[in-house]
């Protein structure tokens, strides 16, 4: 997982709580921030959370969400696996 600025730890915290409503509420908003770098990160770290839910097409959406951002070797190395879920 990223954990780039505070924002991305604080959603890290909750994730690893199961609080996935509330990490959901902060990396929505930096997806679709200016920030790329940050952007991809966080869709990774999205991508993570639905997989850790079971729900593998959002989480394979999300890393190739990443990708699209900026190109992430994170995302990159999760696609195959997901693609074969």
């Amino acid at each position: 997982l990223y954990a780039d600025n505070d924002s991305l730890k604080v959603a890290i915290n909750h994730m690893t709580a199961k609080r996935y409503n509330e990490a959901f509420k902060i990396l929505n908003p930096i997806i679709d921030g200016p920030d790329l770098k940050l952007a991809s990160h966080a869709a990774y770290n999205l991508a993570v959370l639905y997989e850790a839910q079971g729900d593998i097409e959002e989480a394979l959406k999300a890393a190739k969400l990443s990708n699209e951002k900026q190109q992430n070797v994170k995302a990159t190395a999760i696609i195959p696996d997901l693609e074969k879920e």
